[in-house]
């Protein structure tokens, strides 16, 4: 948790240059690359395209929350080439999120939940 934090705090930083380098769960990045994506919104670019988009949100995923979705919901509202999915009780992986969920989800083995690979397969048949 100290290392995510570290991150968000480095991710955050004002005085960050495109030379500096940002260590995410151990992994270096270049700080271009940091100080890019936080220009960078994806929901503003997926609302320009007009190719199919299949968005798809775990409700239990404490990553990414029902207020991301919301974002792209917003973002993608009136598109007729989006289809939007959220699955009930499932963690960041598609799998069974823990009670509460946490990093532990992603040690518990398992599979992605049938369901949403259906809705995946199903999705990319109809076009």
């Amino acid at each position: 948790m100290e290392e995510a934090q570290k991150f968000a705090q480095d991710y955050d930083s004002p005085s960050l240059k495109p030379g500096d380098t940002v260590s995410m769960m151990g992994i270096p990045l270049p700080a271009a690359y940091v100080l890019d994506l936080r220009t960078y919104d994806p929901a503003a670019t997926a609302a320009r395209l007009t190719i199919p988009i299949l968005v798809l949100q775990a409700e239990s995923d404490y990553q990414v929350t029902r207020k991301d979705l919301e974002g792209w919901e917003n973002a993608l509202a009136g598109h007729k080439n989006v289809t939007i999915k959220s699955y009930p009780g499932l963690c960041h992986l598609f799998i069974p999120a823990g009670n509460p969920p946490s990093p532990a989800d992603y040690d518990k083995p398992s599979h992605v939940a049938k369901g949403t690979l259906d809705d995946i397969a199903n999705w990319v048949a109809a076009r």
